[in-house]
């Protein structure tokens, strides 16, 4: 049985320095997995669109190079972003949006 968070947060406070250590790089190494499934959806040349955080407005570019912890997203005209995986999204096909509309 997995436990609760409220469970982990719990045995957290009863944890030395050494268990906190151990469970901060175990932390790591799932983000890690995480972020590596993420970054296999894509594909260089691939058209996507993420949201800035400060505004949320919406930013769609090419893929043009990734990283192993991120990927660099080309935006019309001059503009690169280098930017987490886990905030990219692909653009639909547009036969695929229309293909839903209809």
């Amino acid at each position: 049985m997995i436990p609760s968070i409220e469970g982990c947060q719990l045995a957290v406070l009863g944890f030395n320095r050494d268990e906190l250590d151990t469970l901060i790089r175990s932390i790591k190494f799932r983000r890690e997995q995480l972020s590596a499934i993420d970054k296999d959806k894509f594909s260089i040349g691939d058209e996507v669109w993420f949201a800035k955080t400060s505004d949320g407005e919406i930013i769609e570019g090419t893929i043009t190079k990734i990283h192993r912890k991120n990927i660099n997203v080309k935006v019309e005209p001059f503009t690169n972003w280098t930017v987490s995986p886990s905030l990219l999204h692909l653009q639909k096909d547009p036969s695929e949006t229309m293909e839903i509309t209809q």
